[in-house]
């Protein structure tokens, strides 16, 4: 599975499917990347404290899907997190998750798994 997010210091990188994000991934084979003179505008990030086996997290409607990541914090998070529009977010546990353009939907997580929070920052870019 590609690595589809890159982060350093003062620079992201969002890749589209099948590739690995890096700074010498070509701009067509990006969904975002933080040197282009254009960027994604975030449409909503926090976090919610993890409780239970599912989450719904609101936020403002939009006309189109946006892209979204979403990640455990915890001893039972996975140390990566991953673009949400692929399907897996970095909880572990196997988690069922959807987005939509007013929300997230968490579903299904491992009712075992030990994480204290569920992060997420939603992006103003179409799937």
């Amino acid at each position: 599975m590609a690595v589809r997010f890159y982060e350093t210091a003062g620079r992201i990188i969002m890749s589209k499917p099948g590739f690995d994000a890096s700074p010498s991934l070509g701009d067509e084979n990006k969904l975002f990347d933080s040197n282009w003179f254009f960027s994604a505008l975030i449409i909503a990030a926090g976090r919610v404290a993890h409780s239970g086996t599912s989450h719904i997290i609101n936020f403002p409607q939009q006309t189109f899907v946006p892209a979204a990541e979403v990640w455990g914090e915890g001893p039972g998070a996975y140390s990566s997190r991953s673009l949400f529009h692929l399907g897996y977010i970095g909880i572990g546990g196997n988690p069922t998750s959807r987005i939509y353009n007013n929300r997230i939907e968490v579903l299904n997580i491992e009712s075992g798994l030990n994480l204290d929070t569920i992060n997420y920052v939603v992006y103003g870019l179409s799937q």
